[in-house]
């Protein structure tokens, strides 16, 4: 669902994205391994970041199994397990 600032509702149903939050193993190349998860299917975004998290990918899912299949393909690229996913339930603009 999104809803404007203005309480308009401009989408209802499934959430639609969702965000993958990964602890990077230590000295990883985080050039090669962000051009590896943009190659995913149903990623959208890459963002490198700092603290617990070295990245957080914003991915486009239709249903529970591409949220499944999205952090199995990013667990399997990154050879890490410390990968934690938050979908999006609304969006405010």
């Amino acid at each position: 669902m999104a809803v404007e600032r203005n309480g308009n509702i401009k989408y209802k149903g499934i959430a639609n994205s969702c965000f993958l939050l990964i602890e990077p193993k230590a000295y990883c190349n985080s050039d090669d391994v962000a051009a590896r998860l943009a190659r995913c299917k149903g990623v959208k975004e890459v963002h490198l970041t700092t603290g617990k998290y070295g990245f957080v990918v914003s991915a486009k899912v239709k249903s529970d199994g591409d949220i499944k299949d999205i952090s199995s393909a990013v667990r399997k690229t990154t050879k890490t397990n410390a990968v934690n996913v938050v979908t999006s339930q609304f969006v405010y603009k």
